[in-house]
């Protein structure tokens, strides 16, 4: 497997037949953090997690063989030592396994998402150099 770089915050990987994951870190928007965390009654502050591991999605022909976590290591490489904050819906026991595998531990109360079925969880990794935010 060979990463790919489409920029200094997204990492991919191929093998041989094109892309079978990928992943991405992101600079939320202080209202985007705001709405999350007044759901979730966690306060995912800025200073201590200024990046949101955006997604992870591998392929369904690429799942089950470890490519998540890679992917989820690399944002963790690309963070530099920073924390880092993610979502996952509740009913995705995989990406949550994942995320606690890499050190990511869930915060608040699930919240509902774009459907009223889907909830949604709020998960943190703090940084080397940061101090872990708190409850609201």
């Amino acid at each position: 497997m060979s990463p790919k770089t489409s920029s200094k915050r997204k990492r991919s990987f191929s093998q041989g037949e094109g892309p079978k994951g990928i992943a991405a870190l992101k600079n939320p928007l202080a209202s985007y953090r705001e709405r999350i965390s007044e759901k979730a009654g966690f306060n995912i502050d800025a200073k201590a997690f200024p990046f949101e591991l955006g997604y992870v999605f591998v392929t369904l022909k690429a799942q089950g063989k470890g490519l998540s976590h890679q992917l989820v290591d690399e944002a963790i490489r690309l963070a530099a030592g920073r924390g880092l904050f993610a979502t996952a819906r509740t009913d995705n026991a995989r990406m949550l396994s994942t995320l606690e595998k890499a050190g990511f531990n869930r915060k608040g109360k699930p919240y509902g998402g774009r459907s009223p079925k889907r909830r949604i969880q709020i998960l943190v990794r703090p940084g080397e150099k940061s101090d872990e935010a708190t409850e609201p």
